[in-house]
């Protein structure tokens, strides 16, 4: 099932938003301030600007359990995801 996510602002501004990292569990409702990119297969299911939705929060969860290599995200162990303040 793919993830439904909704963009709320163009990607440039997140980028250089200030940002704050929350625990992935408290991050629902919250605008992404980075990428995540699961590998394999390579391609962005969420990208800066986007409203994290319980889908994320769950996958990434089930991610951090199983081990799936996640890019973009500067949190390695998959606590945390930035978000914009």
């Amino acid at each position: 099932r793919f993830l439904n996510v909704t963009g709320v602002q163009t990607c440039a501004l997140p980028i250089y938003a200030d940002k704050e990292d929350i625990r992935i569990e408290e991050s629902l409702g919250r605008i992404s301030g980075e990428f995540v990119i699961p590998y394999p297969p390579g391609v962005a299911i969420l990208a800066p600007g986007e409203l994290v939705d319980q889908d994320l929060i769950d996958f990434l969860v089930r991610a951090r359990d199983i081990n799936i290599d996640i890019n973009g995200m500067e949190s390695h162990s998959l606590e945390t995801i930035k978000v914009i303040k």
